[in-house]
């Protein structure tokens, strides 16, 4: 069987399970797709990918430095370099979480960062800090005259538009390639153009072709909270705190991330514009990472652990070792059998995941309507107790078959079951360590 050609994995267990399953999936011949290959295959996909529908975190990693201890400088390395291994990665990010600020920043020690300016590690994007924000300052001396909106073509509450972005040598870099780079800035115009005659009708603007499109915002997480507006907070664009690094025998080192295409209102214009991210990754944020067995950016799934639950493939079910169930459960109905679910505690939210197959089930009266006592806000909770306490004579279990969206009331079915205790579905922690069985697990989901 042929499986896709990249996979993406999001948000397993932790960053070390999500960075493992991508890298098993990818195989001996394949790699983590860096950014250059994200941003490409938005180029090579329609709209409704999920290169367009979804944020990746990428194997290319963005340093901020002085170098030889001097030169403000940003390297920018795409595969390589000390953040290509989790090891590296893991590394960095731990050098500073000791901070009570920003525990997300990264660091590379001083000679590492020199070594990456000197092309140690290989071919690297350099960008000279002061020549950046030199470009910063013309666009948005272009932009913004007196404090007030001159020239809304460049730059709006810290998004570029795709013509400032053609310019851009930090953006170029993030991508890395300048023609798949420019060519992306075109597919964006192309798309954000066509979904503004698409909604035309709602905004009551017609857009012109030639109307620029505010695409990105070029986040730097390595900001500090306080640094200070250069010119009195005449330009919008923080600078980086030079003074932080002197001395410090450090260089700030991240991984690079790219957000989803999404709606952004912005105060120059009177309409949305598709926009998105582009930045420096924090330890705390969320983690897709797209595993590529062949380099191909055009037959692309996702891996969703949802989808083991709903489709339970044979594979998916392991052997539970000194597991009891309460005397009472709730119920959740997967692809038309009855599991178990796991259990709550107190007044909280189901948990809405599945546990043991239920074997035989017969229904214990007709569905009850229970008023629940529990404080909600539009957030169903409640306490099993609540449950307990109509429970008839007979029922073990009970399935929720209606509920009301502000958490007023829930009607449930109860039941005596009968459960199948010598296997029960894996667990999304147990499934991310168990790579051998991650891998059989996505085989027969893509055979089925």
């Amino acid at each position: 069987m042929t499986l896709p050609s990249a996979m993406s994995f999001c948000n397993l267990k932790d960053f070390a399970s999500t960075f493992r399953a991508a890298e098993r999936y990818a195989g001996p011949d394949g790699h983590l797709a860096t950014m250059t290959e994200i941003i490409f295959g938005r180029i090579a996909n329609n709209k409704k990918s999920i290169f367009w529908n979804s944020y990746f975190t990428t194997m290319s990693a963005e340093y901020y430095g002085l170098y030889k201890g001097e030169k403000p400088t940003i390297v920018v390395a795409h595969g390589i370099g000390p953040l290509s291994t989790l090891e590296g990665i893991e590394k960095a990010y731990r050098a500073d979480l000791s901070r009570d600020d920003r525990p997300e920043y990264g660091q590379v020690s001083q000679e590492v960062f020199d070594k990456l300016v000197e092309g140690d590690f290989g071919k690297v994007e350099i960008v000279d800090v002061e020549e950046l924000f030199t470009y910063y300052n013309f666009i948005l001396g272009l932009a913004y005259k007196n404090g007030k909106s001159n020239l809304p073509g460049l730059y709006d509450n810290g998004y570029f538009t795709t013509r400032a972005l053609a310019g851009d040598p930090l953006y170029l870099a993030r991508v890395g390639n300048s023609d798949i780079a420019l060519t992306y800035l075109h597919t964006h115009d192309r798309i954000a153009h066509a979904y503004h005659r698409e909604t035309k009708d709602i905004h009551g603007v017609l857009i012109e072709d030639n109307t620029p499109v505010y695409a990105a915002k070029m986040d730097w997480s390595y900001q500090a909270p306080y640094d200070h507006y250069d010119d009195v907070k005449k330009w919008y664009i923080r600078k980086p705190a030079i003074d932080r690094l002197k001395g410090k025998g450090f260089a700030y080192a991240h991984l690079l991330s790219v957000g989803q295409l999404t709606r952004t209102g912005l105060y120059v214009t009177r309409y949305d514009q598709l926009t998105f991210d582009i930045g420096t990754h924090g330890w705390t944020d969320g983690y897709r990472l797209l595993g590529m067995r062949n380099g191909s950016c055009i037959d692309v799934k996702e891996f969703r652990f949802s989808k083991v639950e709903s489709k339970t493939p044979k594979s998916a079910y392991v052997n539970p070792v000194g597991e009891t169930l309460p005397e009472f459960v709730s119920l959740i109905e997967v692809n038309d059998k009855l599991f178990t679910e796991t259990p709550k505690g107190g007044c909280s939210v189901d948990k809405g995941t599945a546990v043991f197959e239920v074997a035989a089930a017969k229904k214990i009266g007709e569905p009850v309507h229970i008023n629940l006592k529990s404080e909600n806000m539009f957030v169903l909770r409640y306490d099993l107790e609540e449950v307990l306490a109509i429970k008839p004579d007979g029922a073990n279990a009970y399935l929720r078959t209606a509920y009301d969206p502000r958490g007023q009331w829930i009607i449930v079915q109860f039941y005596e079951i009968e459960v199948n205790r010598e296997t029960r579905l894996v667990k999304e922690e147990e499934l991310a360590s168990d790579l051998d069985r991650l891998m059989t697990v996505i085989e027969e989901l893509e055979a089925a």
